[in-house]
């Protein structure tokens, strides 16, 4: 039976994804940043183990040509890598939003539900005007890009380039960004200006141990 190594389901899974987000494969160089691997050969090794259990095929001496022709198995379409693509304050307007891909980590599609992986961002949180939330600072926080919001969700919003995470109250004349904790020295954000909301919090993952993540829904 060909099975995967841990590490093939990785490289897999990231061919698969950035297959369905870009259209092609990506090339030798931008997976061995995303696997956090120094050596393109280490690279090409994955590769070649994937072709010869038959998950993929390539063709030599082309660029972004890798192309998919086994359907995963079922343990590996349950696992999803998504990009750290930013950070957010939780505390006063101090961290600007901005997108890097140098991190990704692996979460259960089961905690997607019926969300598409372009409908959610994970973003780094810093500060403690959360903490009441359960969002402490450096946790990652699953974001859903949504319009649907309501009184009392957690959410990031941008105000003039920065990023906060707050919950958020709409009033007649104003939108309020409250700090949800018992530390005294954080303030509300009364919002009478433009600014945009990218979404609210559904998940909060926190860093048990090395490799291992735990998931915290925001109820």
């Amino acid at each position: 039976m060909n099975t995967l190594t841990k590490r093939q389901k990785e490289v897999l899974e990231l061919l698969r994804q950035h297959i369905v987000r870009h259209g092609a494969s990506p090339t030798i160089e931008e997976m061995a940043k995303k696997i956090k691997v120094s050596s393109l050969r280490t690279v090409t090794q994955y590769l070649e183990a994937l072709e010869k259990k038959g998950y993929i095929l390539r063709t030599k001496n082309k660029k972004r040509s890798i192309e998919l022709i086994r359907k995963p198995d079922r343990e590996l379409e349950e696992i999803v890598m998504l990009p750290i693509i930013g950070a957010a304050a939780c505390g006063g307007l101090n961290v600007y939003a901005e997108e890097s891909f140098n991190e990704f980590i692996q979460v259960s599609r089961s905690f997607l539900g019926n969300r598409r992986e372009n409908d959610v961002m994970i973003i780094r949180a810093f500060g403690l005007s959360m903490q009441d939330a359960g969002i402490e600072d450096g946790d990652l926080v699953m974001i859903e890009c949504t319009e649907d919001i309501k009184n009392g969700d957690v959410v990031t919003a941008v105000i003039d380039g920065m990023a906060v995470i707050k919950k958020i109250t709409f009033t007649q004349n104003a939108v309020i960004l409250d700090p949800v904790t018992s530390i005294g020295s954080y303030q509300q954000i009364v919002l009478r200006r433009d600014f945009r909301v990218l979404g609210k919090v559904i998940h909060v993952i926190k860093a048990v141990q090395h490799e291992d993540v735990e998931l915290v829904p925001i109820t």
